[in-house]
């Protein structure tokens, strides 16, 4: 099966919606320090500095009320204003939300401001703020399709108004920074977001082409996001971080830190003390200065600057980074340690809350403790469930949660949150619920619907559930075989083909169409295998090239599972002869070479038990045999496995699984052995089974060995071991 892992979510940098205007220059306006913004006796007169410097919406929304401008700007930035302290448009429908509300007035906005008669009748605005003002409501609108959790749409409005200027690889001009700056890293966040490897090192050269030395927020954001995207690289053909990568995320981390302390902490306000953290971290000794209050209280109470918010929001960022590092080095104890520093930086916030539990949930996964992970995802989902509030302690309705009342996006995680619990839920075995979570994640989430793995994960919690209820199953029962008794002794035994199989008949239906919904739980009690077979068809069509050549061997070797538990034995030949025919590539890594080695094995496992259920018993034998030599069942059983006999002698564990394969390949070739006709080889076969199926306790829920020695036994005409060994089966 493949391998999956959890969607990380330790190191989300916050955006933020930028108002328009019509005058100020966005770069010099942002740059002005804190203090001078609340002190200063201009500042309330003009809602962008109240908006963009100190967090205000409410106070800027009255600003630009009292003006009654009416102006494009002064209309669009009033929208923003109005959904961020929670109130909603005029004739709004009554099943609209507020971002929805929100977003049916900025496209009427925007109709009207590409109109040409606006453009006209407007003509005193010069192309270039026109031209920054269209960036500026791009913007937006991508961050709302990004907060609502569509970052493939956010994506596409980024690119398409980042074309022109990642083309010609020169910094843009001194009005346009901000904005482009800022549509570029959100850019970069829908890129991560997506969680398909996509190329940024174009981005990354553009913004390495802006003077960051004038803006030390973008130097820092710029590092955060190189370390985000070295840590989120993995090595395709060991299936693990890079090294390098791990080294250069460190370094650009540090970076980071340092830029937060020297000189994110002066244009800030100077008076917001050390903000780095910590005791525990390996690159500053100094101490963190963290929030002390009174759960009750709100920011309002406690008189938190906007600039002490924001700076303590970047060095949760940071610190969750670090955290995020750590966790790859398997430094699990110092990894939980950063997780709660970061979680203590800002003052309480349900958002952030779920985004520590999925943290906590990674690492604990990571280290494998899937059952604590599981709850803290469940106490994530929790958080995220919860009336949230806002950065003044403000309760937000429902439809405005999708943002801080200072303008900063605080993205829905909830998919993501219960994306996690699949997967940890697959890797417990609970695969119910694996099932039902995947199943919302991929209907609800256009991220995850377009990503194969999270198709696959479904795929194996369904063929997940169909093994279960095999296992459950108790072969003793007398429904299996009938003895035939003379004068109280066995003279025949009646005996179930299921018996013998590990694949009971099974019913064909069609799959039902929606996801999800109470018929397709229904189905999937029935047999979740219809599910399994149609989303791996599904999988094979659409994502061949994504998956590529060894991804789409395991696909096949999956598929032919579930086409030889439907008994289709002509489609698992042709799927199996695929899967064999594929090749690791050259100079490929050794768990890639096992990986490849495991999978051949399984597919002539397939292969040859479709085989004798066709009746070429002798193709049957030739899949098992392979080349022939003498020990060719051990070379078998040891790729099946995925364990040398090196490995089983110093390892416990993997003597178990090699005992296992052992014990699965020889009863295979005892009953194929059995159906040529010599029966003295099959017994020894199945008896050698039996043996070494006796080191794995494990197996005796599913006696292979012992239903193959039953097999010879009823062959040889010995009725009574035979039935003996029936009663003991399970």
């Amino acid at each position: 099966m493949m391998c999956h892992s959890c969607s990380l979510g330790l190191d989300e940098h916050r955006h933020k919606f930028v108002a328009v205007t019509t005058s100020t220059s966005m770069a010099a306006s942002r740059k002005r320090r804190v203090g001078s913004a609340l002190n200063g006796a201009d500042a309330a007169s003009n809602g962008f500095d109240v908006y963009n410097v100190q967090g205000d919406a409410m106070a800027a929304l009255a600003i630009f009320r009292a003006q009654q401008t009416d102006s494009f700007a002064s209309k669009y930035n009033e929208a923003i204003l109005t959904h961020l302290t929670g109130g909603s448009v005029e004739n709004a429908a009554s099943a609209e939300t507020g971002v929805e509300q929100l977003t049916r007035q900025l496209n009427k906005l925007e109709t009207d401001f590409f109109d040409e008669q606006y453009q006209n009748h407007n003509g005193n605005l010069s192309s270039r703020k026109r031209r920054r003002n269209e960036l500026i409501v791009s913007y937006n609108r991508a961050l709302i399709l990004h907060a609502q959790g569509k970052s493939d749409k956010a994506a596409e409005v980024c690119k398409s108004k980042m074309a022109d200027f990642l083309a010609s690889n020169v910094a843009p001009p001194e009005d346009l920074l901000h904005v482009t700056s800022r549509m570029a890293l959100l850019l970069l966040e829908c890129i991560l977001a997506k969680g398909i490897e996509e190329d940024a090192e174009p981005i990354f050269n553009w913004l390495d082409k802006i003077d960051s030395e004038k803006d030390a927020q973008l130097k820092f954001l710029l590092n955060l996001y190189r370390t985000r995207f070295n840590l989120s690289e993995i090595d395709e053909s060991s299936g693990k971080h890079s090294d390098n990568k791990i080294r250069a995320a460190r370094k650009e981390l540090k970076q980071a830190m340092d830029l937060l302390q020297n000189k994110l902490r002066t244009s800030f306000g100077g008076e917001t003390g050390s903000v780095v953290s910590s005791a525990n971290s390996e690159e500053n000794n100094s101490t963190q200065s963290p929030i002390v209050r009174d759960p009750s209280q709100t920011h309002h109470e406690l008189q938190i600057p906007q600039g002490y918010i924001v700076l303590q929001r970047h060095n949760q960022s940071a610190l969750s980074l670090k955290a995020h590092s750590e966790q790859l080095k398997g430094n699990a104890k110092k990894s939980l340690i950063l997780c709660s520093e970061a979680l203590a930086a800002t003052a309480s916030d349900a958002a952030y809350e779920a985004t520590h539990a999925n943290n906590l949930a990674i690492v604990y996964e990571t280290n494998g403790k899937r059952h604590l992970a599981l709850h803290a995802l469940s106490k994530g989902l929790e958080a995220s469930r919860k009336q949230q509030t806002d950065a003044t302690g403000t309760a937000v309705t429902p439809g405005s949660a999708y943002f801080y009342p200072d303008g900063t996006a605080r993205p829905d995680h909830t998919l993501v949150l219960m994306h996690n619990a699949a997967i940890c839920a697959l890797q417990a075995r609970r695969y119910q619920t694996a099932y039902e979570t995947m199943a919302i994640c991929l209907t609800q989430s256009p991220v995850f619907g377009k990503q194969f793995r999270s198709w696959l994960s479904l795929a194996e919690a369904c063929i997940g559930l169909y093994v279960s209820g095999i296992q459950s199953d108790d072969k003793s029962q007398d429904k299996y075989f009938k003895a035939l008794m003379v004068n109280d002794e066995p003279r025949g035994v009646i005996v179930d083909n299921d018996l013998f199989t590990d694949h009971p008949e099974i019913v064909d239906e069609t799959a039902v169409s929606k996801l999800g919904s109470p018929e397709d739980l229904a189905q999937l009690a029935r047999n979740p295998l219809i599910r399994a077979r149609a989303t791996l068809k599904q999988v094979l069509a659409s994502d061949s090239a994504a998956l590529g050549e060894d991804g789409v061997a395991s696909v096949l070797l999956m598929l032919a599972y579930v086409e030889l538990a439907f008994r289709n034995y002509d489609i698992v030949i042709v799927l199996c002869k695929k899967v064999l025919d594929s090749n690791p590539a050259p100079n490929s890594k050794d768990a890639l070479v096992r990986a490849y080695k495991r999978r051949a094995a399984s597919a002539r496992m397939y292969a040859a038990e479709a085989s004798i259920e066709m009746g070429h018993v002798m193709n049957a034998m030739k899949y098992l045999v392979g080349d022939g030599k003498e020990d060719a069942f051990d070379r078998l059983a040891s790729d099946l496995g995925g364990v040398s006999l090196e490995m089983a002698a110093s390892d416990g564990n993997d003597k178990l699984l090699l005992g296992r394969a052992q014990s699965m390949v020889k009863a295979s070739a005892s009953s194929i052995t059995a159906s040529l006709g010599n029966l003295s080889a099959a017994k020894q076969l199945a008896m050698s089974a039996q043996a070494v199926e006796g080191l794995n306790v494990s197996s005796r829920e599913r006696s292979s060995a012992r239903r193959a020695l039953v097999y010879v036994l009823l062959k040889s005409g010995h009725h009574g071991p035979a039935l003996a060994l029936l009663r003991s089966l399970r």
